[in-house]
């Protein structure tokens, strides 16, 4: 059971990346108001998950350095988002 979840780990994390950067585009577009305390208070645990995602994956002998790299690029926009919004408040 638990080698068949961690099949499912790139795509779950790039779910995550993929809803981060689209909340953070919608609040820099007209949300800002609006959504502000739900990116204050989603933002740092959909990082905690994100990290979480990106140890375990870069832990892991399953998948090939290709595609730990790949996935560490995919991760960078992320971060760079993250700390421009803490420093945004």
């Amino acid at each position: 059971m638990k080698s068949k979840l961690f099949n499912y780990l790139p795509l779950f994390a790039l779910y995550i990346i993929h809803f981060q950067l689209l909340l953070s585009n919608k609040i820099r577009e007209e949300l800002r108001l609006e959504l502000g305390l739900i990116n204050v208070f989603l933002s740092p645990i959909l990082m905690i998950i994100n990290t979480v995602l990106l140890v375990l994956l870069l832990r892991s002998s399953r998948y090939s350095n290709k595609g730990k790299f790949v996935y560490l690029l995919l991760n960078l926009p992320i971060y760079a988002l993250f700390i421009d919004g803490l420093f945004a408040l």
